[in-house]
């Protein structure tokens, strides 16, 4: 079994009729014009009378996510509800965010419906690649730290969303899905008519309760989601009283969150996304970076072998042992060569006029064998350090300031392994670093030798093109801040490899690679390192 991210399709379900209308829909069934065809069903969503299936757009060759409505088209009530949940999800087209699929098209039963008279409307929106939410807690629920950082995506697409006046209603747990990249993300838009922006609140409480503890809050959970009543003799129940480790303030957020206004839980509640995002990310900072649920991967690329998916022991490494084996017959003739040039030195040194030449060798700068001065000419300046050969780093860690949250921390050795098809990437951010509203001012990704080193040259691989990477020495591997360090210069990525030249040799044991510059990749910026490379001077 591949130790990649596996995509978990949901079995066919025989129970889409109980809540749902069945509608006739099975997989290998046509839509839309005979352009999706149905693959598998993923849930259902009996509050809005949607089916949520995994399809194909025969017209690009792709998967897609179908958020299906269906009813009795005779019935003017639910034909009304219909409607306003298609123009609902037509005004959400508009929207991008990381955190939420995008709205790719939206059929309603008066245009390309004909194949089933039980098919109110489908809105379409792009596949996303990962894993079901109850798949993910089937077994256990994941560390705290560790649902934290998966929810802080989600809650900023429902912050974003909020801002430009569209409601998602990810208030279902089988509309999220959990990403290739480790997040969270709302897959099967498509809101119900009646859904509000508090609706998204107490989703984003149910969601980070049912990471927690394995059991969803809310009512009319799906079928074989485990289940919670909020309420236990008056007195809430907190994901704490049912799983001890869980951080107090990560409880009581889910708990507000949870509350809502009419909700009979005095908490003093948490209205607004705004406010659960720096529990998310206080809570996230305390993640060790070695129990990470997932390594996350660049936007778009699988993401590696992680502690979710792994389920036989890591393999040796087949490439690094080819490497230390080179490694070590490279050092077993460098020491060879080392002992039998001092060899000819010790001969030299008793070899008749061995003394003689051997003082020869030692006059001042200037000063010829008859004690003479020579020339008053100046030596020419010796210029930019010339380089000699590379040097392999002795590891990378990600850096940024203290109380910063890390990005992809597990990936930074990535960036150093020799081989260009991994990397270690900032997360994707919805404004770039240079923004005012920018949510950080860069992040950086620290690489260490084994000991002081001279340098002459720094080299990034990277497809960022447009990226923007200051270069800077550091006196330790944990900076308190940036303006600790010294910039030796800049780096504009140009796609491929990008070298600097230092100006002078470069005198260190730990260099920071501070990104500054992050370009615009699906909805996002982002900059990857695939590898980073040094020549040390002559």
């Amino acid at each position: 079994m591949s130790g990649k991210p596996t995509e978990y399709i949901a079995p066919n379900r025989k129970d889409i009729g109980q809540g749902v209308e069945d509608a006739g829909l099975a997989p290998g069934t046509v839509l839309g014009d005979g352009r999706y065809r149905l693959i598998g069903n993923v849930g259902q969503d009996v509050r809005g009378g949607a089916q949520l299936w995994r399809a194909k757009d025969s017209a690009l060759g792709r998967d897609v996510a179908l958020t299906i409505l269906v009813g009795d088209r005779s019935d003017t009530q639910v034909n009304a509800r219909a409607r306003r949940a298609l123009e609902r999800a037509m005004h959400a087209a508009s929207f991008h965010c990381v955190g939420a699929a995008r709205v790719l098209d939206v059929i309603s039963a008066k245009h390309g419906l004909a194949e089933s008279d039980r098919v109110l409307g489908i809105v379409v929106a792009e596949w996303t690649h990962g894993t079901d939410l109850a798949e993910l807690v089937k077994d256990n629920p994941v560390p705290p730290a560790t649902a934290a950082r998966l929810l802080q995506s989600l809650a900023v697409a429902v912050e974003t969303a909020h801002h430009v006046g569209l409601v998602l209603g990810i208030d279902h747990p089988q509309r999220i899905r959990v990403s290739a990249d480790g997040e969270l993300r709302f897959a099967f838009p498509g809101v119900r008519p009646e859904a509000s922006a508090t609706d998204d609140v107490r989703g984003l409480g149910a969601v980070l309760f049912y990471l927690l503890t394995g059991r969803w809050p809310l009512a009319e959970a799906p079928e074989g989601v485990p289940t919670v009543q909020m309420q236990k003799d008056g007195v809430p129940v907190t994901p704490r009283s049912l799983r001890p480790i869980v951080p107090l303030e990560l409880s009581n957020a889910a708990v507000k969150a949870l509350a809502g206004p009419d909700s009979t839980i005095n908490t003093g509640g948490i209205r607004t996304a705004a406010a659960m995002i720096p529990v998310l990310e206080r809570a996230a900072a305390t993640e060790d970076s070695g129990t990470n649920v997932m390594h996350q991967s660049p936007i778009g690329n699988p993401a590696p072998e992680n502690d979710v998916w792994r389920e036989r022991d890591p393999e040796p490494d087949q490439a690094r042992k080819r490497k230390l084996s080179v490694g070590m017959a490279i050092l077993g003739v460098a020491t060879l060569l080392i002992v039998g040039w001092l060899g000819f030195q010790v001969a030299q040194m008793f070899a008749p006029g061995g003394s003689s030449s051997a003082q020869n060798s030692i006059l001042p700068s200037g000063v010829t064998e008859d004690g003479e001065g020579g020339d008053d000419e100046e030596e020419p300046d010796s210029g930019p350090p010339v380089a000699a050969g590379p040097i392999t780093p002795a590891g990378a860690a990600e850096w940024q300031p203290p109380g910063a949250t890390l990005d992809h921390p597990n990936r930074a050795g990535d960036a150093i392994d020799g081989d260009a098809s991994t990397a270690w990437t900032t997360s994707a951010y919805f404004e770039s670093f240079d923004s005012d509203r920018a949510y950080k001012p860069g992040v950086g990704l620290m690489v260490s030798f084994s000991e002081a080193t001279r340098l002459a040259q720094a080299t990034v691989n990277s497809p960022s093109a447009g990226g923007v990477i200051e270069i800077r020495s550091s006196p330790t591997a944990t900076p308190g801040s940036v303006d600790e360090t010294t910039l030796l210069g800049t780096l504009s990525l140009s796609g491929g490899d990008t070298s600097l030249d230092f100006d002078e040799v470069v005198e260190g044991q730990h260099i920071l690679l501070w990104v500054t510059g992050i370009v615009p990749v699906d909805g996002g910026y982002q900059t990857r390192i695939n590898e980073v490379t040094f020549q040390t001077a002559e």
